[in-house]
């Protein structure tokens, strides 16, 4: 600190040691700690969004549709008792099944609360040793690609009693009207008969693999294929209790992390976008089997 003198002293840099102004090693050390912090600091970040947001990996968010599966030939390490039942059905992940997630985010699977047979929007008994839990926006192709290629397989297991299948609308898609489609299938739903409305619309597409329009009148005359009480469906399309429970899938589907459609939960198991059949149905008699060694 200087003194009264009002001339400071200025000591002449050593011999070796950097100039006035040059950043000493202690500087420069201290510079390097910060940008590692930094780094640092944002994977840490990037991990916890990972961890929020479990199911990104495998979505395109570019086109909010989940992305087709690819044949690259890559296989996964399946550990423990799912890995010894792969190994002895001779099943490779995720060519023949999908394997089930991390404990972390199966405590996210087990928060979701389950549709109760009242909401129309179930099917299979509530104690089946698997529920499948299918997120879907009506306008998308892989949507319509699951469902003509796996949702008859599906609602067989269902009807049979293997399988709880629930349905959720994700809407996605609301510049082609998905969200008025939807509301059709909660007003379906009203009426006990929301998979003869899903059924009759998917029967309707004249382009599986475009992005389907709807319009109101499209959806009534869907609805009018479908066998509705149609008195009964207006009233129920245009109201506020369909307004609110299409508002809350979707943010469900928000809030879990997921990004695109279609996207289905299968037991514990996460299935994006539209896998084969076979893949699929391997991955519910897989999630059966864990379900059965855990009781």
């Amino acid at each position: 600190m200087p003194g009264n003198n009002s001339q400071t002293h200025m000591p002449r840099p050593a011999e070796g040691r950097p100039p006035q102004g040059a950043p000493s090693r202690r500087g420069r050390r201290r510079g390097l700690i910060a940008v590692l912090s930094v780094f640092v600091g944002v994977l840490v970040a990037s991990l916890v969004l990972a961890v929020l947001q479990p199911w990104r990996k495998g979505d395109d968010a570019g086109s909010k549709e989940s992305a087709t599966p690819s044949a690259s030939g890559t296989t996964l390490t399946v550990t423990g008792p799912e890995g010894k039942l792969a190994e002895k059905k001779g099943w490779a992940a995720p060519r023949d099944f999908i394997p089930s997630v991390s404990e972390s985010n199966k405590q996210v699977i087990a928060k979701i609360p389950k549709l109760d047979d009242s909401s129309g929007r179930t099917l299979g008994p509530a104690d089946a040793p698997v529920t499948v839990r299918v997120f879907s926006d009506f306008s998308c192709p892989l949507c319509t690609k699951l469902h003509n290629d796996s949702m008859d397989s599906l609602i067989k297991r269902a009807k049979a009693g293997k399988i709880r299948l629930e349905w959720r609308n994700f809407v996605i898609f609301q510049q082609y009207g998905s969200d008025k489609a939807a509301r059709g299938a909660l007003a379906a739903a009203q009426q006990g008969k929301m998979w003869d409305y899903i059924a009759a619309l998917y029967k309707d597409v004249k382009n599986p693999q475009g992005h389907t329009q709807y319009t109101d009148e499209t959806v009534q005359a869907i609805a009018k294929n479908a066998g509705l009480n149609m008195t009964k469906f207006d009233k129920a399309y245009s109201s506020q209790a369909v307004t609110n429970t299409l508002n809350e899938e979707s943010q469900l589907a928000k809030d879990i992390g997921l990004t695109g459609t279609p996207a289905l939960l299968v037991g514990e198991a996460f299935v994006p976008g539209a896998y084969p059949t076979k893949t699929l149905m391997n991955t519910v008699t897989m999630q059966a089997e864990l379900a059965k060694q855990k009781r």
